[in-house]
């Protein structure tokens, strides 16, 4: 989703709620990434049960909070990284009940290391990224209880 000054000012209410969701997200996940250890910034990501999204509308739902937290964090203070793009939008999809997994990987780049982190729904990776995931050597993350 481009997002152009003309295009913002079409979006509805819905839409705008769910902006500044994502961006309100982005900035608590930095500011929390910023000041406590990893697992309990984690932490807040796990919804109690909620009810699932229908089949049809699953891909919808990620796509729909995908374009969001992509154009909150294109619009942000400062440039966000994939780990904070990828917890906000972890964070959405629980709240519709899409129980994904968050994915680290590595590789080497002209002899430094690169990180990234990506999401992945039923082991498909839900990343927009011109970097092919291919590229990293996965790394197993332990899961919050």
């Amino acid at each position: 989703m481009k997002a152009k000054p003309r295009a913002l000012l079409s979006l509805s209410a819905l839409d705008w709620i769910l902006l500044v969701q994502a961006w309100s997200l982005l900035l608590v996940l930095d500011i929390g990434l910023r000041i406590l250890p990893f697992r309990t910034v984690q932490g807040w990501i796990r919804s109690p049960d909620q009810p699932k999204a229908s089949i049809t509308q699953t891909e919808k739902v990620i796509q729909r909070s995908s374009d969001f937290v992509d154009l909150a964090a294109r619009h942000h203070l400062y440039p966000m990284t994939c780990l904070r793009r990828s917890l906000a939008l972890q964070w959405l999809l629980s709240r519709s009940g899409l129980d994904t997994s968050l994915q680290f990987g590595v590789r080497r780049e002209n002899g430094t290391l690169q990180a990234h982190a990506w999401l992945e729904y039923q082991g498909q990776v839900i990343d927009k990224t011109p970097i092919p995931i291919e590229q990293y050597a996965s790394l197993k993350a332990k899961e919050v209880a």
